[in-house]
């Protein structure tokens, strides 16, 4: 089922009274949904029902507002842009005022930041996902040519615009027959999200609308079905701290790009004791497999289940609701694919220790085609495996759900001092992280109906932002950070969550009123 997009009241009785574009005969008009002879917001609140099940429409086609064939999100989204006079609806019968996509050579800058190779990349990916064209894409050493989209700040003459961006601001623009995309650190793709998902109709770029000077615009996400979840297993804030301390003379080093995002805040990652003789459970320490089916499934557990809430019962996991939706899924991590994190979000069984059971089940799931991409052992591939997992899940499917755990922070952090593990491998493990998230940032950033949510299973080690660090690697009851992209991640802004409200909101994106349970008999 589809989600929707919610539209503020106040907005919609506003633009009723303020827009109202007549239609012409036709046999049918785009944006006319009611049929009473003009667009308006009577006409949005016809296409959220449709999107919802509750509406007959007596012809699709007046709610293809994009062009692309279907009635889906984007065209909800479109309606509203167009409602606010910043969007131009296509009839059938004009010809789009535009250019074809394959007219463009995409170019990035040679000497330019990840992200505007990964927004090049990415844009391309789209491109040829979507309107069936294979973009050449060059470095700005390649001789100019007419039709250019510039990501970034490329040797072009039109990349220099001149604009200063706070966090979470980009820019699209039209110059000439240049299309310049630009924005801060990962934010790049939020221009490509605002070129391909408000101004590419089928394989037509609306050149008319696109802005001709600099306008810098905030990242504004839409109600949308896709999810990605990134674990860094055993990471707590002072991880990060001591990265920055360590690597504070690298240049090369920016800092751990998830402290960028728009919202952030904390987590509790306690789990329950066994169950006593009373029937209550204590608040313990975790460890990952119950930390890893809080996330998953909304559920406190016991320490080892998975997949199981704590008086062991099978719980559904969030992966699970998203495959049975009919969108894609995915699992990567660096550790082996029985780990615990990864075996949260693939199996049900009362014991980590449980191999045999928990490889005959994951084994299940590929067989029987219930999970599209699955890969552990991503020790030395972890950037080149998201940038796989994200183009598999997010193409022919209307939304995704997918988990990258980097597992080595805690395993660092349990062998530190013991000859196994030095604090310079600690801090290579949260680069590589890193490394994973900027791209992903940058791919959410070009979906504005995707969420991205970075958090951590629980904290190992005690690490201190100098880096001390407990010897005995234990795990603590430290809160973990949460930092979030996307539709509705202001919940986390500045708040203290449980793991299992990161499993409730997710849910919520796949349009789940209720997921997970609490416990009435849990002693604080």
């Amino acid at each position: 089922m589809k989600r929707t997009l919610s539209f503020i009241i106040a907005l919609v009785i506003i633009v009723t009274t303020m827009f109202a574009f007549p239609v012409s005969s036709a046999s049918y008009k785009v944006g006319d949904l009611n049929g009473d002879g003009q667009i308006n917001a009577l006409d949005s609140n016809c296409i959220r029902k449709y999107l919802a099940g509750s509406y007959v429409l007596s012809d699709e086609r007046c709610a293809d507002i994009n062009g692309d064939g279907e009635v889906s999100l984007p065209d909800a989204a479109i309606f509203l842009k167009a409602l606010s006079g910043v969007y131009n609806i296509v009839q059938p019968e004009d010809e789009p005022d535009g250019v074809s996509i394959a007219s463009y050579t995409v170019v990035y800058p040679a000497e330019g930041t990840v992200y505007e190779q990964y927004a090049a990349e990415i844009l391309c990916d789209w491109v040829a996902d979507n309107c069936g064209v294979e973009l050449t894409c060059v470095d700005d050493t390649a001789p100019e040519v007419e039709y250019e989209i510039l990501i970034g700040n490329t040797n072009r003459e039109e990349s220099a615009t001149g604009a200063e961006f706070a966090d979470n601001q980009f820019l699209l623009k039209a110059d000439g027959s240049k299309l310049v995309l630009q924005g801060k650190d990962y934010m790049v793709g939020g221009a490509v999200g605002e070129l391909t998902y408000y101004n590419i109709s089928a394989e037509t770029v609306l050149t008319d609308q696109i802005a001709t000077e600099n306008v810098i615009s905030d990242y504004a996400p839409v109600e949308g079905d896709s999810v990605i979840l990134m674990i860094g297993d055993g990471m707590g804030f002072n991880h990060l701290k001591f990265t920055d301390f360590y690597l504070r003379r690298d240049p090369t080093y920016e800092g751990f790009i998830a402290e960028a995002f728009p919202n952030s805040g904390d987590c509790i990652t306690y789990c329950l004791s066994e169950l006593k003789g009373d029937y209550t459970f204590d608040k313990i320490t975790t460890d990952s497999a119950a930390a890893g089916t809080a996330l998953a499934t909304g559920w406190k557990t016991q320490k080892g289940y998975l997949g199981q809430n704590g008086f062991g019962g099978d719980v559904v996991n969030i992966r699970e609701v998203a495959h049975d939706l009919g969108y894609k899924t995915g699992i990567i991590s660096t550790e082996p694919l029985t780990g615990a994190t990864p075996a949260s979000f693939s199996v049900h069984t009362d014991s980590r220790a449980n191999d045999q059971d928990i490889i005959n089940q994951q084994a299940a799931l590929l067989e029987n085609g219930l999970i599209d991409y699955f890969k552990g052992d991503s020790y030395d591939d972890l950037l080149a495996d998201t940038k796989e997992a994200l183009d598999v899940i997010s193409t022919d499917s209307e939304g995704y759900f997918i988990m990258i755990e980097e597992a080595y922070i805690d395993k660092a952090c349990h062998k530190l001092g013991a000859g196994t593990y030095t604090l310079a491998d600690l801090v290579s493990y949260v680069r590589r992280f890193n490394t994973a998230i900027q791209y992903a940032a940058t791919f959410t950033a070009s979906r504005p109906d995707s969420v991205l949510i970075v958090t951590a299973d629980h904290e190992t080690g005690s690490i201190t932002p100098t880096g001390g660090y407990d010897s005995g690697g234990n795990h603590s009851n430290v809160n973990v950070p949460v930092f979030a992209m996307g539709y509705g991640t202001e919940m986390f802004n500045g708040t203290t969550v449980d793991n299992t409200d990161i499993a409730d909101f997710m849910a919520s994106a796949y349009g789940l009123e209720t997921f997970g349970g609490d416990y009435t008999n849990v002693n604080e």
